[in-house]
């Protein structure tokens, strides 16, 4: 695989292999995104290459979304963060679950890995990727670590509202009159891995994770 920016270089590929092994193969889907201009998600700061995306499975069997004070009102996702540039996808995994929740959990499935193919008005081109995990919730109590992240608020949802969350989100209204720009545009990309992950039938039958190794982190 290239080292061209937004893919996986040499040394990624080895690690997502590595991962693989431990925790499955990942589907592998690629989606072309038109937009009207690129926005914090893809291109917030120089050293964020990629992002983990995770769906926390609670002790009820329901996955963890949320929300930022500055979204659209209503508009609740599965937490996400940044790869740096030069951090290995499983340690920023385990980084980004302590910051955004404060939670320690045991890492179940390797699920997905989304490439996007983002194409801007006016021609210009970004290429940004997304890796998803299923972790399940050991410890901790729910507590965002890092206020930097402006997490608001939490809800729970049934594996099964996965579809119905990324419909929602795909309906995001721009909003003019906020200096972010485009939230539809926003909106839309984020709802590509709530739609992957609801056709995964390894998303099923959540109750059945036992024997898995924690990661505390």
């Amino acid at each position: 695989m290239g080292s061209l920016p937004g893919w996986a270089d040499e040394r990624q590929a080895q690690e997502i292999a590595a991962l693989a092994q431990s925790y499955g193969t990942p589907v592998r889907v690629e989606e072309r995104l038109p937009v009207h201009q690129l926005f914090s998600a893809i291109n917030g700061w120089a050293g964020r290459v990629a992002e983990v995306v995770f769906a926390i499975q609670r002790p009820n069997g329901r996955l963890l979304t949320m929300t930022k004070e500055f979204y659209p009102a209503g508009a609740y996702r599965l937490p996400s963060g940044s790869i740096r540039e030069g951090e290995g996808i499983e340690a920023a995994l385990r980084r980004e679950i302590y910051e955004e929740t404060g939670l320690s959990v045991a890492i179940a499935r390797f699920l997905a890995i989304v490439r996007y193919n983002i194409e801007v008005d006016g021609g210009a081109a970004e290429r940004f990727v997304s890796y998803a995990f299923l972790v399940r919730e050991v410890a901790g109590e729910l507590i965002p670590q890092d206020a930097a992240e402006r997490v608001s608020g939490f809800r729970e949802i049934l594996p099964a509202e996965l579809a119905a969350l990324a419909d929602s989100l795909a309906r995001v209204p721009d909003l003019p009159d906020d200096p972010r720009g485009y939230w539809n545009d926003w909106g839309r990309f984020r709802a590509v891995v709530h739609r992957v992950l609801a056709g995964l039938p390894n998303l099923t039958g959540l109750e059945d994770l036992s024997g898995l190794g924690t990661c505390q982190v």
